[in-house]
């Protein structure tokens, strides 16, 4: 599944796995999954979520605010995804094809939260004027990634 994934969305997916874990959570949720964008995030998303003033503690907080936290979960039990978190997986995979990258990144993965609209993670996005048409016209402006 991962083999287009860059480096950087990889490592944007395990930090969700972290965040749900830690969160008592047992699936990887659209939220985990932007706790783990905004700490994986380099070059054009970082650029795009400091134009937002996003940050990864105020959106932690946030979350944490609308989510019902639990017990830690252990690092070693399986987390699945969520079907809108698989949702976004895929979308971002189209959202790569769609711009001519050959490679999903984390900028794909942030299209894909702010595609899953009714989400907790792309109302927070939503909030700091972040908008999907915004985000592609940024991500798009880009050359394609070999």
């Amino acid at each position: 599944m991962y083999e287009r994934f860059t480096e950087q969305a990889i490592r944007a997916i395990f930090f969700a796995r972290h965040a749900t874990s830690e969160l008592g959570a047992r699936n990887i949720e659209p939220e985990h999954l932007l706790l783990g964008v905004l700490r994986a995030a380099v070059g054009p998303t970082r650029e795009l979520l400091r134009r937002a003033g996003l940050d990864v503690s105020a959106v932690r907080h946030a979350i944490l605010a609308r989510v019902k936290a639990a017990a830690k979960v252990p690092t070693s039990t399986e987390l699945p995804f969520s079907p809108s978190t698989k949702r976004i997986l895929a979308a971002a995979a189209t959202e790569a094809d769609q711009l001519g990258h050959v490679s999903v990144g984390t900028e794909h993965l942030l299209l894909g939260i702010l595609g899953e609209s009714e989400t907790v993670a792309a109302q927070l996005l939503q909030a700091a004027s972040l908008s999907l048409d915004s985000a592609r016209a940024h991500f798009g402006a880009r050359q394609p990634k070999a």
